[in-house]
Parts: structure tokens; sequence; C-alpha cells
């Protein structure tokens, strides 16, 4: 039997505990699937079956997802994301000086959405609004697919993290929910080439606590930020620099774009005294060059973030409640 952490368990008990990472280690008797369940879980069901195995009473209060990382493994898949960005420097694995790593846990509303333009053509999607306030990374994840279907609950009188405040009521969050709605039903219209208006009607499927981990790294004396999904270990954003060398090959390639695009206007200029309705094109030519010029130059020149691309393939957020599980990537397409 191996843990989730990768430990191999040599027992044949029915239950082991892993002794480096703590997570109880089973068996489902229903369908024989393995299990890892985090040792503060006290709700676990069959991530295969939906078996309960495990259940707690814990009354209407917003559950609590399971952390699956610790913070020695945050800093690990943070220092491998940062690793494979473009233009890293060549040193940065031999000079990243770690020195926080906090594990939090955020507020998170969630909807099903339905975006319906006639009988024939409607959407069902889901989607999460953050209830907190305040974050440095607010914007980064604001679409971000919370991505881990859970089976388990933690018990709330045993956690030690810090937790955000509910900042963000349930009518701020519809709110949002229904743009998230209005850009369903502009995306089908435009999918389908059709112009009726179309309705939006959404359902609250209730709050939850999603687990993260903040960390704070130095490179040369400069801090850098990143967040780390605690229950899967995606890097959902990270501030990270950039090598000299990096930026100067951008430089180049900016400035060559810059030539190109002067050369070609000036030839289009030229050509004007006989066709003057190429002066147009020539100021087209220039006027988007410019601009690509421009977002060249400040990718070379601003601070850098990003975040891992296989956020948003996972599968959604799932709310067990031992008898139904609502999926946040759920989508259906009639039509």
């Amino acid at each position: 039997m191996n843990c989730a952490c990768g430990t191999t368990l040599t027992t044949d008990a029915k239950e082991a505990i892993c002794g480096d990472c703590g997570r109880r280690n089973t068996h489902c008797p229903a369908c024989s699937g393995g299990i890892s369940a985090a040792p503060q879980a006290v709700v676990i069901a069959c991530p295969y079956c939906d078996s309960p195995l495990t259940h707690r009473e814990l009354g209407d209060q917003a559950p609590y997802f399971p952390v699956n990382l610790s913070e020695s493994e945050a800093r690990e898949h943070l220092l491998r994301f940062l690793l494979n960005r473009f233009g890293i420097p060549a040193d940065l694995e031999r000079r990243w000086e770690p020195s926080h790593c906090e594990q939090v846990f955020l507020p998170i509303h969630l909807f099903t959405v339905t975006a319906r333009i006639n009988e024939s053509i409607a959407e069902t999607d889901t989607t999460t609004v953050i209830g907190a306030k305040g974050l440095w990374y607010g914007k980064a994840i604001a679409s971000y697919r919370f991505a881990a279907k859970v089976k388990q609950q933690m018990d709330p009188d045993q956690i030690q993290a810090k937790i955000y405040p509910l900042a963000v009521s349930h009518g701020q969050a519809r709110k949002q929910a229904h743009q998230f709605g209005i850009e369903l039903l502009a995306r089908d219209r435009e999918r389908f080439a059709v112009k009726e208006k179309g309705e939006i009607t959404d359902q609250a499927e209730g709050q939850v606590f999603y687990p993260l981990y903040e960390l704070e790294y130095r490179y040369k004396g400069t801090r850098y930020r990143g967040l780390v999904d605690a229950a899967n270990g995606v890097v959902c954003t990270a501030e990270h620099p950039m090598s000299m060398r990096s930026r100067a090959m951008v430089m180049m390639a900016g400035a060559g774009l810059g030539g190109f695009t002067v050369v070609s206007a000036l030839v289009f200029f030229a050509l004007a005294d006989s066709e003057p309705a190429l002066v147009g094109s020539g100021l087209l030519v220039l006027a988007t060059g410019g601009l690509s010029c421009l977002r060249i130059f400040w990718t070379a020149l601003r601070s850098h973030k990003s975040g891992e691309e296989v956020a948003s393939t996972h599968d959604g957020l799932a709310l067990n409640r031992l008898t139904s599980t609502f999926a946040v990537s759920e989508r259906k397409l009639l039509g």
C-alpha cells in the first residue's frame, strides 16, 4: 500500500497511519478503492463509489476541505513550478531562500448558473466567488478552478491555520455569479450565431473554506510571493525573477519588430504618392506594430507573475455531503 505522499506502507492491516504525513490509509469495503484520508478529516467518503466510511454530524456550518500537502511539499511544488518558467535565472534553485509559508482557509461561494437562449440552446456551468477581500492574489485566482474532488471534511475544532473572514455577502456573490451567466450567454450567442436575448438563472450551492498555502521567498535580496493549492499542489499564481539574458533577448526581439514596423510603414507611405489609400494601411501597420513592440518591451521590463496552466483543466471542486456531490466543472450543453 502506498500513501498519497508517496511513502510505501509495509503492513497488511486494514488501516495504516503514514509515519511521514499522518494520513490514514485504507481500502473501501464496497469497491476496494484505495483511500488516503487527511489526519484531521472527520467526514470521509470513498472517492470512487461515494460509500460513507466515517461520518460525524457537523451541522450547517460551512465545511473545511482537507489539506493534502505539508509545508515542505508546498515549497517543493512552488520551486519545481518556478524552474519551468521562461527566463528563470540559472542559479535560482541554488540561491532561492524560502522565508514564509502559511496555511490559510479561504471562504468560497458556490453557484450553478444556467444561460438559456431558447429551448434548444442552454448551457449549465458552475462558478466560485471568493468570499474574502484585500488579498494580494485576489485578481490572479478570480477565475481559478478550485480543482479537488474532495470526499472529506475537516473538524473545524482542529483547524490551526489562518481563516479569512467572510467579507462578500451572499447577495454580492450572486451578482458576480449573474455576471458569469452573462458571459455564458454572450459566448453561446456568438457560437451559435443567434441574437435572442435569453435568460439567466443561478442556484446557490453553499459556502466552503478552501485550503491554500501563501508563500514568500527571496532571490538576490528581492522578495517574491506564491500561492499553492493545499488540496492538490497546483501553483495558483507566483511571482518570479527573469534573467538579464532573457530580458535582453526579449528586448532585441522588440527592437527587431520595431525596425520592421517602421520600414514597412515607410514603404506604404512611399507608395502613397501613386495610391493615396495606402496611407491608411501605413498608419495601421505603424499602430499595430507599435503596440506589439510596447507589449514586448513591457514583458522584458515588468515583474513576472504566472500560474500553472493545468489549473483550468482539472476536475472541479466537489462538495460532498455523503449523500450527493456538487462538481464545479460540470457542463451541460443542449442543442
